[in-house]
């Protein structure tokens, strides 16, 4: 990695630029449009180092952009500098910044030396922090033809990233707008019944709001505050209103949660009399990183000996939004996370102190390092390049389907590879054989082998909180091999049915419905219910096409909600997970090769139900 080596010693000979222009942005904190010190320093810097710069870019005037290079392809580096309101930088943006200008003064002394085309650019980018500074950027042109753009954030420390971070990490979808209820003053307590409250409105809609919560998914959030609700308690309140953040996984998620939202709102409107207005303010989409990229990325800190997990099974949806990911709806993006602390949050003052310390500055360099190597191989390989647009092209057909856990159809699952036996015990956050450490907080995925994929997109009709696992259906009984395949699948599936009990205290054994699901497969049942019944007294399994009191096929397939018997309960402690999962593969097949009717798909289901409110809910059980 000649190249490699060139672009560190690059950056460390620009070590006391990069410390100096880190500790200015931090002791300066600006909040978003009015980085004026930073956006000067920051372009100082570069025009002393021979950069052309453009300030107050793409008309905003706390922008700015520098490239270097010409024809051949183009990689962006996104700098932030905005702060926060009364604690600064405790969100790092001082980092952020440093690191991007690292990467592009690296890169660039890479393409110079080298004189290969490509050009990189510097892209400063303000008020990230709720003002959605890229959002105009995007209006303006700022990423069109942009071959890649990157850019790292520091947080505290997570374990399941390792001790550096993660190359790839998904935030929230964020719909973010003001809603005010005008009604029509009186006097209180001398003529109420001529007023209409509009105080009235904003607690009904606050209220209707904290009931829609129950009925939202787990990774879905609703937030607001009471932005006015009048000042003279003897007058009645004609003006009223409110600030709401919306969050899902998805964009297309965080539109459908809204339009729910919005029902609360005017209904309270109706219910007093009131008039309402929506005034947006603005959307940040869930960042989509690029796959390669992050490959990219992962495999230049394993280089530079500070490894970052890079696992594509597990996306791990931070809890916060950025309109980096506007940006990655626009062309191929990354948006890395490292860790600087091992006990400060980010938005605390604590995060602010950890920010301004040697070992943050030091880590970023790293990561700065690494994005510019990553910046490198995007330009200079023709493969890379090309992954890179290919991953993104495929990204952008399964956008609007559901990301995480609680899906509502089987075509929004997502494609992973199972490359082990173990490899469920990963996913699941648990040691090898442990299935009492299972931990299953965050979204799982199921990967299934290129020929899955079809039947699972084609499939209709209504899916699963924890699972939809694919099982091979051997095409002869003793197919060994096909069965071996099929082996990790099962594992997994009966991992995740006995951790949701746990999580939810037993929750699961009450739910008291059965679901009609058309054009589903067969399911094996004999090593499940085995499984089970030390663990309560009731579940909910998928049934196959065949009606196992009558022999015969159904044309209509049912979830049914099965009661263990007592002795079941207490039995069965000798079975091991290996025989239990055989069992359940066994059972598809003697179950599939009992039917007169052929099955029209050569694939078995294993289903794992929760609670989904889309499920239609019978009594009849």
């Amino acid at each position: 990695m000649d190249h490699a080596v060139s672009i560190e010693q690059a950056i460390d000979g620009y070590e006391n630029d990069l410390k100096a222009i880190n500790l200015k942005i931090h002791e300066n904190p600006e909040l978003g449009y009015h980085e004026v010190k930073a956006h000067d320093n920051i372009t100082s810097l570069l025009k002393e180092l021979g950069y052309s710069v453009t300030t107050g870019a793409y008309g905003v005037p706390t922008a700015f952009s520098a490239e270097y290079g010409s024809g051949g392809r183009l990689v962006v580096y996104n700098a932030e500098y905005d702060a926060l309101p009364e604690i600064g930088h405790a969100c790092g943006h001082n980092l952020i910044a440093t690191a991007s200008i690292a990467s592009f003064l690296g890169l660039a002394s890479a393409l110079q030396r080298q004189n290969i085309p490509g050009r990189v650019r510097l892209l400063g980018t303000p008020a990230e922090e709720g003002g959605g500074g890229k959002l105009k950027l995007i209006d303006a042109g700022a990423y069109q033809n942009v071959d890649a753009c990157l850019m790292v954030h520091p947080s505290i420390r997570d374990p399941s990233h390792g001790p550096v971070g993660s190359a790839y990490s998904t935030t929230l979808a964020n719909h973010k707008f003001k809603i005010h209820y005008t009604g029509k003053p009186s006097h209180a307590a001398m003529a109420p019944w001529d007023g209409v409250n509009a105080l009235d409105a904003v607690v009904l809609a606050y209220n209707a709001i904290s009931v829609l919560r129950q009925q939202i998914k787990p990774y879905e959030r609703i937030n607001g505050v009471i932005e006015s609700g009048g000042t003279r308690p003897n007058i009645i309140t004609a003006s009223a209103g409110l600030v709401y953040y919306i969050r899902s996984a998805t964009l297309k998620e965080a539109d459908e949660l809204k339009a729910r939202a919005i029902k609360c709102f005017e209904g309270a409107a109706i219910a007093t009399g009131c008039t309402v207005e929506f005034e947006e303010i603005n959307t940040y989409a869930d960042t989509r990183p690029n796959k390669t990229i992050c490959r990219q990325y992962a495999a230049a800190m394993s280089h530079l000996q500070h490894p970052v997990t890079c696992d594509f099974t597990h996306i791990d949806n931070a809890p916060g939004s950025t309109d980096m990911g506007n940006v990655t709806y626009e062309c191929p993006g990354f948006h890395g996370w490292y860790g600087i602390s091992d006990t400060a949050f980010n938005h605390t003052p604590q995060f602010t102190q950890a920010a301004a310390t040697k070992e943050a500055h030091d880590i970023t360099m790293v990561t700065a390092k690494a994005m510019a190597i990553a910046g490198w191989n995007i330009l200079a390989d023709d493969e890379v390049a090309e992954s890179v647009r290919k991953d993104f092209e495929e990204d952008k057909a399964t956008r609007d389907k559901p990301r995480a856990v609680i899906s509502t159809s089987v075509q929004d699952l997502h494609v992973i590879d199972f490359k082990n036996d173990n490899r469920w015990c990963q996913i699941c956050g648990m040691e090898p054989h442990d299935l009492q450490a299972a931990s299953m907080q965050g979204e799982i995925l199921h990967e299934k082998k290129e020929e899955y994929s079809r039947e699972m997109n084609e499939t209709r009709g209504n899916c699963i909180d924890f699972g939809d696992f694919m099982l091979r259906e051997p095409r002869r009984k003793k197919d060994e091999s096909d069965t071996d395949e099929a082996l990790p699948f099962a594992k997994y599936a009966m991992a995740c049915l006995m951790t949701f009990d746990d999580n939810l205290g037993g929750e699961i054994q009450r739910i008291p419905y059965a679901i009609s699901i058309n054009r589903t497969w067969t399911s094996p049942r004999v090593g499940i219910m085995q499984l089970i019944a030390n663990r309560m007294s009731m579940t909910v399994l998928s049934s196959s096409n065949w009606n196992f009191s009558e022999r015969t096929i159904s044309s209509q397939y049912q979830i049914l909600a099965i009661e263990i018997p007592q002795r079941l309960r207490h039995g069965n402690q000798e079975l091991s997970m290996d025989s239990i999962c055989h069992t359940a593969v066994d059972s598809s097949v003697s179950t599939t090769s009992r039917r007169s009717v052929p099955m029209a798909k050569d694939t078995c289901k294993f289903r794992i139900f929760g609670i989904d409110p889309s499920f239609n809910a019978r009594d009849d059980i």
